[in-house]
């Protein structure tokens, strides 16, 4: 019986398993395969809270595209860390689904990701992020030119799934 100042709440619970088990499960980071310049397929790591889409030396090398070392910013990390980018790649095609959209991105010597989409890439897309207890997660995004949208599920990192070398020859 609550007493007369207590208010009732509602208690969530998850269906299987124990809470370490869930939350470890839920705790990967989440990406999604985007195109890069039409030249490969790379993980890209969403990060709202971050205000510039951001890749590496290395993922512009694999995939030919150029950049100016002259346009470098200095960014400061959620741990109050400095560092200094190596320049800005102009006009980046990237393809996610059915959707092209062109991004600026700074490039990082070294990064513990391929490519992190931020705010940029939000507003352009007017993404929104649809998540469900099951630690599942999909990307809802609006292309800028035609208005047509795309969901697009999202993997943990390191786990996008591949095409099989022989379905390549079929198309």
């Amino acid at each position: 019986m609550l007493h007369p100042t207590e208010r009732p709440y509602q208690v969530f619970a998850l269906e299987e398993g124990t809470w370490e088990e869930s939350t470890s499960k839920m705790s990967h980071l989440q990406v999604v395969p985007i195109l890069v310049n039409e030249v490969a397929e790379e993980e890209a790591l969403l990060d709202s809270g971050l205000q510039i889409v951001s890749t590496t030396q290395e993922v512009v090398a694999a995939n030919k595209i150029t950049w100016d070392p002259l346009l470098s910013i200095q960014l400061q990390s959620a741990n109050g860390s400095l560092s200094r980018t190596c320049g800005l790649a102009k006009n980046v095609l990237f393809i996610l689904g059915d959707m092209t959209v062109l991004l600026q991105a700074y490039l990082m010597d070294v990064a513990p990701y391929k490519i992190l989409l931020g705010r940029p890439f939000d507003t352009i897309t007017e993404s929104t992020i649809v998540n469900n207890c099951k630690g599942n997660q999909t990307i809802n995004i609006m292309c800028p030119n035609t208005g047509a949208r795309v969901v697009i599920p999202t993997y943990k990192q390191g786990l996008l799934p591949r095409k099989p070398e022989f379905l390549a020859h079929f198309q």
